[in-house]
């Protein structure tokens, strides 16, 4: 079953950053460094700043999040 956008928005509020697939103990102490703690708080940031603070894997996610597929076919 998917989520609406809305009830995806209001379950990323209190969602861990880490329960996101690909984002692992380490990234999780990284974000916390940066002040992210919640899927909502990534994903607020604008693109820009995710390219110039994020390894790429983390930028594809934060694409993904935001319903933008990464696949190359």
């Amino acid at each position: 079953t998917f989520l609406d956008e809305d009830k995806f928005n209001h379950i990323a509020q209190t969602m861990s950053v880490g329960s996101v697939w690909g984002i692992g103990k380490s990234s999780v102490v990284d974000f916390a460094s940066k002040g992210i703690s919640t899927v909502a708080q990534f994903m607020d940031l604008r693109e820009g700043l995710v390219q110039e603070r994020f390894s790429k894997p983390h930028q594809e996610l934060w694409h993904e999040l935001h319903g933008r597929s990464v696949l190359n076919f």
